[in-house]
């Protein structure tokens, strides 16, 4: 497995990106979460854009790119949103004081979703490319 680094970089209109460096080269990658999918962003899209849009949600791709994403890219992206999701709530315990007491029930303790490697083919749409080994980081966290 490569030893990826990741940095989030931004969202918006219900995609979030984010930079990758595999030791080599660098590259951006996006997905777009369920918000994308909300009637504000759709009205942009055309017929084929809105037709394909709900295959895409949850699926990490490159930016502006037809390549793949690897079964390890995956795995490693997965595994460190996870991780930065559970750093970012034990800094938020950690500080009740300026942050609160957040419920133990509170939606956002939610751990992120895991996510499907893919991409683009055009005439065929969104097309898997590699699928979480450990889908039962979804209920690790909290």
């Amino acid at each position: 497995m490569n030893a990826y680094r990741f940095a989030w970089t931004c969202s918006g209109m219900g995609h979030v990106y984010f930079k990758v460096f595999d030791g080599q080269q660098q590259a951006e990658m996006e997905y777009a979460s369920i918000h994308s999918l909300e009637p504000y962003y759709m009205q942009h899209l055309n017929e084929q854009g809105r037709q394909d849009a709900p295959h895409g949600v949850n699926l990490l791709r490159y930016h502006h790119s037809h390549k793949p994403v690897s079964q390890d890219l995956l795995d490693a992206f997965n595994a460190w949103r996870l991780a930065e999701h559970l750093k970012s709530w034990a800094h938020l315990e950690a500080n009740p004081a300026r942050y609160g007491v957040i419920a133990a029930d509170d939606p956002l303790r939610q751990s992120p979703e895991v996510l499907r490697g893919g991409w683009y083919v055009v005439g065929r749409g969104w097309v898997e490319t590699a699928t979480p080994h450990h889908a039962s980081n979804q209920d690790s966290a909290a």
